[in-house]
């Protein structure tokens, strides 16, 4: 295949490789490896390791094809028993490495040189299984190894450099002990020992390799495997990714493995620094595991990739970090052009940075967060050059209020500077005073709440009298009022005096403010002053029930008795009569002919648009008492006898005394009367002097304040015989 050489490398790789062999000696082989690369490989071939030997019988042909490949190929003629072994072609070029193992297998002969025999061979490609049939006695035998370097943390090949087919088995041992087989530790059924990720602690020694004929027949050999321990560079950066200029520079490259010696090397964009420094710049090794390099005063020439690379026996590793030099910018200030900015008005700033490396970076923030003229209103930014940006804002409104930063960024540094813009309000209303109205001993808040810029302060203000003109008198939180932090007033248990005009005021010193007046209506529920009236009045005279109530006008009553509203004309003896005085509402019950059946609780109810009240009048009638029942006379010897009643209904008044009149019974009531008071709170009483064997009548009265009661049923009783 062609290769289009030099636009890129491509790594080495076999098209065509030899297989393994088993050959009787004085025969000739022929192995042939053929590879292809950009740059094209070279192939080079070694036995069990080492270099071919230096013999006429070994050659090796090598061309290029017709396709660009490269074809090397390696005869062997009159084989001998020391040449079998693990032969190797090595393809390699500045893209890589590959190489390709096989072993050939050369029977052996007896110590005369004489063939002593095979009988059969075995073979078997897929299960790479051997078997043989030796009919007389040889030796196996191992080459001569020399000694391995290799790196640590690498994996290892150590191959056994035995001759001698056939080969029965293959031991390993390390400084005399065996090898443990485990995953890290393996060998291949050619007998090579593979050793991963070797460590110096545990993989440095001697190994030796026995092997050993079906015959018992064996042969040794050692190989000194010594673990070397690459350099290991810890990771390190100049202190800041960007300097300053006239600031100092240092790093640091130590090792945190490696073997000694170690050689120290700088280079800066790939080139030497000389020991001796260059250019403000000094190297010193600390000791055999540190090199550092500082740069006393830095200068945009020291900008570059500086690497420090470390090399011992075993490998060399490299490390390198950048030097980054950059001048900050420097904003010069700036301010919004009038302290007294109004609403509508247009503002704008210049942002320039008069020093700083290029490519510069120019934002702008607002309050701490990245200004997007898109997203904010009445907002542009325009740049002008790479070091200039002009924020403007038209129309201005509060919501533009804040903090305003420019931003300005290199590679050295971030610089900000910032700017306040306030954009003067005057006040306007959020919450403008309207007339109020509040029920007599409730609270109530008048709103007044305004918005501008600064904020507006909020006064109150109440006129002394009910006019709106009237002198006025400024209000403070008290026991009375409360001014909120808004601006509102809360009014507190509003009386009458409380009932007026008030002003709310909001200034902050731009234009002339704000002034509203507000009426304040403190509204009376009616109210009955006298809750409870007690009347007394004599049977048949005219009562007069008075209820008075004071509140807001209009102001209704009603009347109700038992729970039944008493209706005007209703009865023909009740008539009302409601009129108003300057400063409360009258309503007269009037009841002609006061009767007994009018003795009872009327309920006066007063009420208006904002509450109502009752008040209850008692009213009492007065009339003569019923006549008392006599229920018990006896005589008491035939000269006295007891008489007892029961009290009669009063008369809705004390009965003071009872009159108890008797006469003898064929007397006149009007002529031969005798009269016995008795007093109001007795039930009996005892008549005396009456004459034996003279029977009377007897009858009595009730009487109380307002008179004598009639007389009660006659009752008779004749007196005992002498």
């Amino acid at each position: 295949m062609g290769v289009n050489a030099g636009f890129y490398d491509i790594a080495p790789e076999f098209l065509s490789v030899f297989e393994e062999k088993l050959q009787q000696p004085g025969t000739s082989v022929s192995l042939r490896c053929v590879a292809r690369g950009v740059p094209l490989p070279q192939i080079t071939w070694f036995l069990d390791d080492l270099p071919l030997p230096r013999s006429d019988r070994f050659h090796t042909d090598t061309y290029i094809n017709r396709k660009g490949d490269r074809v090397s190929i390696l005869n062997v003629t009159h084989m001998r028993v020391e040449d079998g072994g693990v032969y190797k072609c090595e393809s390699q070029s500045s893209a890589g490495v590959v190489q390709h193992f096989a072993r050939i297998n050369i029977y052996g002969i007896k110590n005369d040189n004489s063939v002593f025999g095979i009988m059969n061979r075995l073979y078997d490609k897929r299960e790479a299984r051997l078997g043989w049939r030796v009919e007389d006695n040889c030796r196996p035998a191992v080459r001569p190894m020399p000694k391995m370097s290799v790196v640590a943390g690498h994996d290892v090949r150590i191959n056994c450099a035995m001759y001698g087919y056939p080969i029965e088995s293959v031991d390993w041992e390390k400084d005399g002990a065996a090898i443990p087989l485990d995953l890290r530790r393996m060998m291949l059924a050619n007998g090579t020992l593979l050793i991963g990720s070797v460590e110096r602690s545990t993989d440095s020694g001697r190994y030796r390799c026995s092997v050993r004929n079906k015959q018992g027949n064996t042969g040794t050999g050692e190989v000194e495997v010594v673990v070397m321990v690459s350099p290991k560079i810890i990771p390190f950066s100049f202190q800041d990714e960007y300097l300053r200029e006239g600031t100092q520079a240092r790093v640091m490259c130590a090792l945190i493995e490696g073997d000694p010696p170690v050689k120290f090397q700088w280079l800066k964009d790939s080139r030497p620094i000389p020991s001796a420094g260059m250019a403000g710049i000094m190297v010193r090794n600390f000791d055999d595991f540190t090199s550092i390099l500082t740069i006393s005063n830095v200068a945009s020439h020291h900008r570059g990739n500086y690497t420090c690379v470390a090399e011992n026996a075993a490998a060399s590793a490299a490390h390198t970090t950048p030097l980054k030099v950059n001048v900050p910018p420097t904003i010069l200030p700036f301010s919004f052009q009038d302290e007294h900015l109004l609403e509508g008005m247009l503002a704008s700033v210049s942002c320039v940075v008069s020093r700083g490396d290029l490519p510069l970076s120019l934002s702008w923030e607002k309050d701490g967060l990245p200004l997007v003229p898109s997203a904010a209103k009445g907002v542009n930014i325009m740049a002008h050059g790479d070091s200039m940006s002009i924020l403007s804002i038209g129309p201005a409104f509060p919501v533009h209020n804040g903090n305003y930063t420019c931003v300005a960024s290199n590679v050295a540094s971030t610089m900000r500077y910032t700017a306040h813009l306030s954009v003067k309000v005057p006040p306007r209303w959020t919450l403008e005073p309207k007339n109020t109205m509040v029920l007599f001993g409730r609270s109530t808040v008048i709103h007044c709440q305004a918005e501008g810029f600064p904020p507006p302060s909020i006064t109150w203000m109440k006129a002394r009298g009910t006019e709106v003109t009237d002198q006025t008198d400024v209000l403070e939180s008290g026991d009375e009022f409360h001014v909120f932090q808004n601006g509102s007033l809360l009014v507190k248990h509003a009386t009458e005096s409380h009932r007026g005009y008030y002003f709310c005021a909001a200034t902050n010193g731009i234009g002339t403010g704000l002034s509203r007046g507000v009426f304040l209506q403190v509204h009376i529920p009616a109210e009955i002053e006298t809750k409870m009236q007690s009347f007394t009045v004599v049977e048949g005279e005219i009562i007069r029930a008075r209820c008075e109530a004071k509140g807001d006008h209009p102001i209704d009553f009603t009347w109700s008795t038992d729970g039944q509203t008493i209706e005007s004309g209703q009865h023909s003896r009740y008539y009302f009569k409601d009129h108003v005085t300057p400063s409360r509402a009258v309503s007269e019950l009037t009841v002609t002919n006061a009767q007994k059946m009018d003795t009872r609780i009327f309920v006066c109810m007063a009420r208006n648009p904002y509450g109502g009240d009752m008040a209850n009048i008692q009213i009492i009638v007065q009339g003569i008492p019923d006549a008392p029942k006599i229920i018990k006379i006896a005589d008491n010897g035939n000269r006295s006898v007891e008489l007892a009643w029961n009290p009669p209904y009063d008369g809705n008044s004390r009965i003071t005394k009872y009159i108890v009149q008797y006469k003898p019974i064929q007397g006149d009531w009007t002529d031969e009367v005798s009269n016995l008071s008795v007093s109001g709170g007795q039930s009996s009483v005892i008549i005396r002097g009456l004459t034996p064997s003279v029977g009377y009548h007897f009858r009595m009265f009730s009487e109380n304040t307002v008179g004598l009661s009639p007389p009660s049923d006659v009752v008779s009783v004749t007196m005992e015989d002498e």
